[in-house]
């Protein structure tokens, strides 16, 4: 049964005031695992919430999955979050290129299929013509309980790739909002496995839920690269939560960055006389380092953002000396689509995806 582990919560609230395996205190409001393991509910939250998404984690202890869907109030039997969705019929699917590169669409049952409606000019078959628009999915099927898809997709009489025949296995998160395993066999020999975007690694697919665009950077995390890993928050990263409350997170920064005076960054430093212009999609910031940062006392920040959003693509960022009025260095925003991984004098920054920033609501404890 789905929640048969959930037999044994009867004496874990007779003994509700163990200890949280985090803090090491008496237990408070406490929340269980699918695992077993015990810990304070805002420990546990605090714990997920230090990386995206910030619902879904492993176990501090034991490394296994879980989340706020399978977190379990001790007190009252119940998980802490329901997902909104059950199915993927209606949801699209897409990689970092968006709409169109390969995304999947399950329209309904019975009518599944990848878009490359806007595929790069290069993507070929190997005849030479482009791909279709839309290629369905033959032989769909979807298992509810398990979250997964299953169908395939033939390309004869050519191939693409080298390949007639794609074989697919898709699992979906708990909430839906992205792929988190399964593979695509091609020709019954080669295999390409997919993976949460929070655990990607190279040579894995990845795919989150297609929201539509945003209408402003507020609500948005950029990290660094040319594609978003979950492992490059908190490097020097963006947060725009609010017009109010902007600020760089240095809260998973490499050990051998320091101040000055050898102090590490702050985990969060914010912006000061933070503005934005929404007619050209432009932020201005400043922020302020005493001690100094590599003998600069301020970074003024001029960032102009894409029109859907999704990175920063132009700007700069200035670097004033020790007194604070002359400017040592300047390194210019350059747009992630454009950038060949050939100049380490540019910044480049991308969004999050979207659908990783959606936070479900939480039953009040």
């Amino acid at each position: 049964a789905p929640h048969a582990w959930r037999a044994g919560l009867g004496a874990m609230a007779d003994d509700a005031d163990g200890e949280c395996a985090l803090c090491l205190q008496e237990l408070r409001d406490a929340c269980a695992t699918r695992c077993g393991h015990r810990f304070c509910r805002s420990c546990i939250l605090q714990a997920m919430g230090m990386y995206a998404p910030t619902w879904i984690g492993r176990c501090p202890l034991c490394r296994q999955s879980m989340s706020v869907y399978s977190l379990v109030h001790v007190a009252s039997g119940e998980a802490l979050a329901s997902p909104e969705v059950s199915t993927i019929f209606g949801s699209v699917y897409v990689q970092s290129g968006g709409l169109g590169k390969a995304s999947y669409h399950f329209d309904d049952a019975d009518d599944c299929y990848i878009s490359y409606a806007s595929a790069p000019e290069e993507w070929r078959l190997d005849d030479g013509a482009a791909p279709p628009k839309r290629k369905p999915f033959a032989r769909p099927t979807w298992d509810p309980g398990a979250r997964t898809f299953r169908g395939s997709v033939e390309w004869g009489p050519t191939s693409f790739g080298g390949h007639r025949l794609w074989e697919y296995e898709l699992t979906f998160a708990e909430d839906f909002c992205s792929i988190v395993g399964g593979r695509v066999v091609m020709d019954g020999a080669r295999e390409v496995q997919f993976r949460a975007p929070w655990e990607r690694t190279f040579r894995t697919l990845t795919y989150t839920k297609w929201t539509p665009d945003p209408a402003t950077v507020f609500g948005s995390v950029f990290v660094q690269g040319t594609e978003w890993m979950e492992m490059h928050e908190g490097i020097a990263s963006y947060h725009f939560d609010a017009e109010d409350d902007c600020y760089i997170s240095y809260a998973n920064a490499p050990s051998d960055w320091l101040l000055d005076d050898g102090t590490p960054p702050p985990a969060k430093k914010t912006f000061v006389r933070a503005s934005y212009d929404a007619a050209s999609r432009t932020f201005r910031g400043s922020i302020e380092w005493d001690p100094t940062f590599n003998q600069a006392s301020r970074w003024v920040y001029e960032m102009v953002f894409s029109e859907d959003f999704s990175s920063i693509v132009a700007g700069m960022m200035r670097e004033y000396g020790p007194s604070g009025d002359a400017v040592m260095r300047h390194t210019r925003f350059h747009d992630p689509r454009e950038y060949q991984g050939i100049d380490d004098s540019v910044l480049v920054y991308v969004r999050r995806p979207p659908a990783l920033l959606m936070m479900p609501r939480l039953r009040p404890p």
